[in-house]
């Protein structure tokens, strides 16, 4: 369960350094976008954009373009930035200079305006002011405005959308208006107050919302672009179509959310009755509480610590490992009275070079054949080629001891397999979770039937399925009756350790046997502790007599064990680094209508 939520988290992790990394440069965000528009009587369009920023950078201003394509023209241009509550009015002109703005192409395609205003890491909402020509066309029957308001141009994505697109007179029975755009919008028509609303809560970058509407041409009596022929019907056929297919659209997608979160709602059903009541595997009973114990495990220190952890070996093992083997008289561990990081290794038993090739290796090739010592292998290890040869000794070293332990058939393979299953399955199930939750949360507003209660219950069940995994793990053991036996007995021996200080060593047993037990400490990092307790209760006199040569990283006052470990897998490190990306909503399509290149963004 530890190694599949370190890997879920990494991930996660993982992902997000990725997020913060592209985010690093300079960067903005377009937290609320308003258009406030007034249809004048002759049929010219009156529009204000504000456009809320937020910086991450340094930045020199804003540009907006305004496609020209389909309308007559442009007057009466404006700007001004309000920033920490302070409102400037920019003035016109091309020099570039702060607070100023310029029209840098006016053409029949394309209007360009850009603002000049220094802005840091900071907040500002720039305003757009400008009258666009004619954009009101009248025909025999009726009158239209068919406008994208917003253009494919907006390289960001638009927060909190609101278009307001106001008609000269009130009262307006036979106004009738369709907007399209992201199916997520929607439409209030005002007839009353001769208005119609657009929101969204977000616009994604480089797509347009285009407003449709349809008036008495009596609200515009001034205007002066004429077609002489009937439209109402037409554009009436052609929206209604429109929205046909918007709401099949619509349909659709709620179906398939439905389909997804029943999907996602039986998965963890399914997952809760077979780890719960099904239960594949071996059921194990719960463990006994874990009492001291003096009798030293009858498996080797690296072993020991494999059992434990149910693990590779790593290089605390392998320090433990080599002072078993110091007590054992088989080696003999001396630290450099230079270095207090170093250690040299003297071999004395020439049969070990057998047992051990990478023993042999540290022997033979990093030292003289009789000893090497922790900075010889460093200094060895800053060529790739030999680094390389290091870590493949070590983990040879590693996998042969993990072998050892396996052989004494601790693992319960099945209930190991099931585990690691279930453990997979939770994760999955718990991601579909989340993306199910977003769906509804991203449906409340088109729907009663899927409300923030379903997500709720979502998560409800994501928690259950934990549960499941939780239970299960604990009613199948992953350790076979021998092994719970071996790893009761070596955990025992682990916690006498731990609380040593707490009872007399010397019921333990005499100084001999403790120079048998400091592997164990060491390979469970708790060398310090044990090494503190005996210098108290025996005294140095007594271990310098009982061990001899070997009493002297005892006496060092630090620990041989994590200083060895951290020497040697700084040495080890390198070698990784050396050897080592109406009223409604939005329908979908278009009208033909003009502005569609329209956009802008910061520079």
């Amino acid at each position: 369960m530890k190694k599949l939520r370190l890997i879920f988290f990494s991930m996660i992790c993982f992902w997000m350094l990725g997020f913060a990394s592209a985010k690093a440069d300079d960067d903005y965000e377009i937290t609320k976008y308003e258009v406030n528009v007034d249809i004048l009587d002759n049929g010219d369009a009156k529009v204000r954009q504000d456009v809320a920023y937020d910086f991450d950078g340094d930045f020199h201003g804003v540009y907006y373009n305004q496609d020209m394509r389909g309308i007559k023209g442009i007057r009466d241009v404006s700007a001004q930035v309000t920033q920490n509550g302070k409102t400037i009015e920019l003035e016109e002109g091309n020099s570039g200079a702060d607070n100023t703005y310029g029209i840098v192409e006016n053409n029949a395609q394309n209007f360009k305006l850009k603002l000049y205003h220094k802005i840091s890491d900071d907040k500002a909402v720039f305003t757009y002011g400008y009258t666009l020509k004619q954009m009101v066309t009248c025909y025999n029957d009726t009158a239209e405005l068919n406008w994208k308001v917003i253009g494919t141009g907006w390289d960001h994505s638009l927060h909190n959308v609101k278009i307001t697109i106001n008609l000269p007179k009130k009262n307006i029975d036979k106004l009738q208006a369709w907007t399209h755009g992201p199916l997520d919008g929607q439409t209030k028509v005002d007839k009353k107050a001769g208005r119609v609303i657009m929101t969204l809560d977000r616009n994604p970058s480089n797509t347009f919302v285009e407003t449709h509407m349809i008036f008495p041409k009596d609200i515009v009596p001034y205007s002066y672009n004429h077609v002489f022929k009937d439209a109402k019907k037409r554009i009436q056929k052609q929206e209604a179509k429109l929205v046909r297919e918007a709401n099949g659209k619509r349909e659709q997608r709620r179906r398939l959310k439905s389909l997804f979160t029943a999907f996602v709602v039986v998965l963890g059903v399914v997952y809760v009755i077979v780890a719960v009541f099904v239960s594949p595997g071996n059921k194990t009973k719960p463990e006994r509480k874990y009492v001291h114990s003096y009798e030293i495990p009858s498996v080797t220190p690296e072993v020991a610590y494999v059992i434990d952890k149910d693990v590779t070996p790593n290089t605390q093992a392998f320090s433990a490992y080599l002072m078993r083997l110091a007590g054992e008289r088989r080696l003999e561990i001396v630290k450099s009275d230079e270095d207090k990081k170093d250690y040299r290794i003297f071999l004395k038993d020439e049969k070990l070079l057998d047992e051990s090739t990478f023993l042999d290796y540290l022997f033979t090739r990093i030292g003289d054949g009789t000893s090497f010592s922790v900075k010889e292998m460093k200094k060895k290890c800053r060529r790739s080629k030999d680094s390389k040869r290091l870590n493949q000794y070590f983990e040879s070293w590693a996998r042969t001891t993990k072998d050892q332990a396996d052989e004494l058939n601790y693992k319960d393979k099945k209930n190991s397999t099931y585990g690691i299953t279930f453990g997979i399955c939770a994760v999955v199930i718990s991601f579909l979770v989340i993306m199910a939750a977003l769906v509804i949360m991203a449906a409340v507003f088109e729907t009663s039937f899927v409300t923030l209660k379903g997500a709720g219950l979502l998560i409800v069940l994501d928690l259950v399925v934990w549960a499941a995994y939780v239970y299960y793990c604990r009613t199948h053991d992953k350790y076979t009756t021998e092994g719970r036996k071996l790893r009761y007995q070596i955990r025992c021996f682990k916690k006498m350790l731990k609380d040593i200080g707490k009872f007399d060593l010397k019921e333990v047993g005499d100084i001999i046997l403790w120079e048998q037990i400091l592997p164990y400490a060491v390979a469970f990092d708790l060398a310090d502790r044990v090494i503190d307790a005996l210098k108290f209760e025996f005294g140095e006199k007594a271990i310098e007599d009982a061990w001899g040569r070997n009493y002297i990283f005892v006496m060092s006052g630090s620990d041989f064990g994590r200083g060895f470990s951290e020497s040697f897998s700084s040495a080890l490190s390198s070698v990784s680094s050396s050897a080592s990306g109406g009223s409604g909503g939005f329908s979908s399509g278009s009208s033909g209508g003009v502005g569609g290149g329209s956009g802008g963004g910061a520079f």
